[in-house]
């Protein structure tokens, strides 16, 4: 257990730094620069957070952090690459971070990267075939990628901050988070109210069944394995019980920075806590002779 590590934004952040310094313990020092990307920028918190923990946990490494987002809001450009000048005003960022439409290649190189991150983003792709096959081309051959988000099972909709509305369709999903938020789950109606001027409980119901119709694509833990393999990637989900694990650590001030598996119950831990929220993927380059 490392305490005198930076403090990270949220657990999420903390979770995936801990992964990647679980993950580089066979790397060695020296050598060619280690390049991550991270996929879904937005206001640019994570992306800081790394370069902040990563002197701590691996000194002896050189590291370059890339952006790359699609930013429909705009909030990487107003929030993520001002904060990133600010916290890292020694890394050129106008070369370091790039902006693109959706379904588009990636302006990076074949090969590129050793490890390539995205947190809370893949529910939010509409094509993971097409993403998966951007991440395996700009992977180095021996490179990975860790990915946190819901899947399809998950039974809490974290953005209607609701169970189950995910799953349904309208007329249906309208009338249950018309429900719901009546039933007292009526935070994100609560927080975003004024900015999106909202009257009633009704009104909202209404406008954000199409928000997640409009925002969201969940995908299920079977079709998460088919895109991947499809795309020359193997899959695992080795470190989904570590989030929680670090979540209820934290209650007592205990911030893992690496992470130890448990030999014969990551599976099985894994079939239940999709169902809770977000689990974690781990994604690796298919080897050669599979290609």
């Amino acid at each position: 257990m490392m305490r005198e590590l930076p403090a990270a934004g949220s657990i999420t952040h903390q979770h995936l730094a801990a992964v990647l310094n679980t993950l580089l313990v066979s790397r060695p020092a020296g050598g060619e620069p280690f390049r991550i990307l991270d996929v879904g920028v937005g206001d640019g918190r994570f992306l800081a957070y790394l370069l902040d923990v990563l002197p701590h946990l691996r000194p002896d490494l050189q590291v370059e952090c890339y952006g790359l987002d699609v930013d429909v809001w705009r909030v990487f450009e107003k929030q993520g690459k001002p904060r990133l000048k600010e916290r890292h005003p020694g890394v050129d960022w106008e070369q370091r971070l790039a902006l693109i439409a959706p379904e588009t290649a990636w302006p990076f190189a074949d090969s590129f990267f050793d490890f390539i991150t995205t947190n809370q983003v893949l529910e939010h792709v509409r094509d993971h075939g097409y993403f998966f096959g951007q991440l395996r081309r700009c992977l180095l051959p021996d490179g990975m990628s860790v990915h946190m988000f819901p899947v399809l099972e998950a039974a809490w909709e974290g953005h209607a901050r609701m169970p189950i509305v995910h799953w349904l369709r309208d007329p249906w999903r309208c009338r249950a988070i018309r429900l719901f938020a009546g039933l007292g789950f009526d935070r994100t109606y609560r927080e975003e109210k004024a900015r999106r001027k909202w009257t009633s409980k009704a009104e909202f119901a209404r406008q954000y069944s199409k928000v997640l119709e409009r925002n969201t694509h969940y995908i299920s833990v079977a079709g998460l394995k088919r895109e991947a393999r499809a795309a020359g990637l193997r899959i695992a989900f080795t470190f989904t019980k570590d989030y929680y694990i670090a979540k209820l650590l934290s209650y007592f001030g205990v911030r893992p920075g690496r992470y130890r598996e448990l030999e014969g119950l990551e599976t099985l831990l894994m079939l239940a806590l999709r169902h809770v929220a977000s689990i974690t993927v781990l994604l690796k380059r298919d080897a050669p002779g599979n290609d």
